[in-house]
């Protein structure tokens, strides 16, 4: 097993390998109706950088499961993930504040199916999912934000007590809550907490300004992904780099 752990910012991906464009969900979407305007696509429509995403989760440590009869999970991983990948596009031009389940696609069995692949680690689910549609899908991390999560939700048939007890349903539910509620206070305009920070945005889109991206050489507030910026605040970091 090789392990590779050299860093790829965040920001080099996303600049690498998405663009920043006007939604393409219908009109009668949620998103829409929350003034979340634009969202990251493949650029060309070609997947994400497969060596890029290995790397970046192998610093993120996603692969730090056991090995199972002998096979380690980060050599499972390379060896599905132009599978993972087919699976996960139809949804990489959906947001957190899209009708997802109006696309025809099912959460809860994509995240199931790539768990199993996953050798039942959650880590590496949701980071992989979250590489490959950052606006759309939540990192759960045990380390860093799974309790606060959880503790959110204020609820465990949402998310269980223990992080791998997480199922598809699970995490579908999880992701309605989030949608529902941050829905709620950006319509009503009303500050809501998250990870005891109080926060005020009038539409979807200065979600993205929350915890922005700072990358080098370029301007110093981008706008981030919708997801991974709800993941710094819930992991009480500030900025990617």
């Amino acid at each position: 097993m090789s392990s590779n752990r050299f860093s790829v910012p965040y920001s080099r991906f996303i600049k690498d390998n998405f663009e920043y464009l006007e939604h393409t969900c219908k009109k009668n979407c949620l998103c829409r109706k929350l003034a979340c305007t634009k969202h990251y696509v493949y650029k060309n429509n070609r997947t994400p950088d497969k060596e890029q995403i290995r790397h970046m989760l192998a610093t993120w440590q996603a692969f730090r499961t056991p090995s199972r009869n002998g096979v380690f999970l980060m050599d499972k991983w390379e060896e599905d993930f132009n599978l993972i990948a087919n699976k996960v596009k139809p949804f990489s031009d959906l947001t957190i504040f899209c009708n997802w389940e109006d696309s025809g696609v099912n959460v809860a069995s994509l995240f199931d199916q790539i768990k199993a692949m996953a050798f039942g680690s959650i880590v590496c689910t949701t980071k992989t999912l979250h590489c490959l549609a950052p606006d759309l899908f939540l990192i759960l991390d045990n380390a860093q934000v799974y309790k606060p999560w959880r503790n959110y939700m204020l609820n465990r048939q949402i998310l269980p007590g223990t992080i791998y007890d997480v199922t598809g349903n699970n995490y579908e539910l999880f992701m309605r809550t989030v949608r529902s509620r941050l829905s709620s206070f950006i319509q009503g305009n009303t500050p809501f907490l998250l990870a005891a920070k109080s926060i005020s945005v009038s539409n979807a889109e200065q979600v993205r300004y929350i915890s922005p991206i700072r990358p080098n050489n370029l301007p110093p507030d981008l706008p981030n992904t919708l997801c991974k910026s709800l993941d710094n605040v819930l992991g009480d970091r500030s900025y990617d780099p």
